[in-house]
């Protein structure tokens, strides 16, 4: 059981030989929990496109973090950096927030459905767009933390 997408984004080639290797261990990896916070959203995917239903594509809100971020940002009197450090102490961001908020998370959960479907994407194929200024993209979490309020002129 896994709740860490890394595993199901690496190369396509690492991505079969791991299926491989569970099929012939007779294992099964569970990572529901990687797309739509837990519900049933692979399984129903996956048994859908096994069935023959040909899905052509798959809408909805990728993201809880960047969700509550732009919700609360339009919605309150409040500098962003503001808004991002509730976020992060309610706990709706990874980690390191930076992951959602340079879109990787939503490029992960959005290629892990792609090979749902027997798509052989890689994810440097997909055209995300960083929300994170240049100068605050390096550098650990910590001074990520530190330059919060670099966010507020936005």
């Amino acid at each position: 059981i896994s709740s860490n997408k890394v595993a199901n984004t690496l190369s396509y080639s690492f991505y079969k030989k791991l299926r491989k290797v569970l099929a012939d261990n007779q294992k099964s990896y569970l990572y529901e929990t990687n797309v739509g916070a837990g519900l049933p959203l692979i399984d129903t995917i996956k048994l859908l496109h096994l069935s023959g239903e040909n899905i052509t594509k798959i809408k909805g809100v990728f993201s809880g973090t960047l969700s509550y971020l732009f919700n609360n940002f339009s919605a309150k009197d409040a500098p962003f950096s503001e808004i991002l450090k509730e976020a992060i102490d309610n706990g709706y961001t990874e980690p390191d927030p930076r992951e959602d908020l340079c879109g990787n998370d939503v490029g992960r959960k959005l290629l892990i459905l792609a090979r749902e479907l027997d798509l052989q994407n890689e994810f440097e194929e997909i055209d995300i767009q960083n929300l994170i200024p240049e100068h605050l993209r390096e550098g650990d979490v910590s001074d990520f933390f530190n330059k919060l309020t670099e966010f507020d002129p936005i």
